[in-house]
């Protein structure tokens, strides 16, 4: 999809949905778009954005949360640098941080239909990442397995879309839950 039409696109949700304002950071080639829709009852503030992270502090009138909006390298050598990058936050920050978005990874083959089976070893740098940033899966409904491609004439299905919460984050919205859609005209 044309950028142009990209944005056109963004407008129409952003309008649709009733939001103020949206951040969009362009991607490398076609997929990987990160984009965000902001309310203006909050305040929010961007510490960070790059093609694969926007990284944010919002607050209102009683409290202040943050929200990584994550897009993992689909090139699974480059993966750990995202990795990198967000646990060097994630290691000073304990306020209230979910992390949210298409990480292009899973934590085992339990995560994943079809295919040939990864070794375990292979899921150690996503494991570690979110150990070092002390998040937990935040609950679901929904079918979790977010992706499905054919891959070397196999389809395949994997829990790609994801949310994660630390412990602040868990206290301040005890009732946090996320919602798996139907897919419609993605692969996501």
């Amino acid at each position: 999809m044309e950028t142009k039409n990209s944005d056109a696109f963004i407008v129409q949700i952003q309008s649709c949905l009733g939001y103020d304002n949206f951040r969009t950071m362009e991607p490398d080639g076609l997929s990987g778009r990160l984009t965000i829709f902001l309310k203006s009852i909050l305040d929010i503030e961007i510490l960070f954005a790059d093609k694969n992270l926007i990284d944010l502090k919002i607050s209102n009138t009683s409290k202040v949360w943050f929200i990584s909006c994550v897009y993992g390298n689909p090139a699974s050598h480059l993966r750990p640098l995202v990795w990198e990058r967000i646990s060097r936050i994630g290691v000073v920050r304990k306020e209230p941080w979910c992390m949210i978005g298409d990480f292009n990874d899973i934590l085992s083959n339990d995560e994943k239909r079809g295919g040939p089976l990864r070794v375990d070893s292979s899921f150690q740098p996503f494991r570690t990442f979110l150990a070092t940033c002390d998040m937990f899966e935040v609950c679901s409904s929904g079918n979790g397995f977010t992706w499905g491609g054919t891959r070397n004439n196999q389809w395949i299905q994997c829990k790609l879309d994801r949310c994660f919460g630390n412990l602040a984050w868990f206290s301040m919205f005890p009732t946090a839950h996320q919602w798996f859609l139907e897919k419609l005209g993605s692969d996501h």
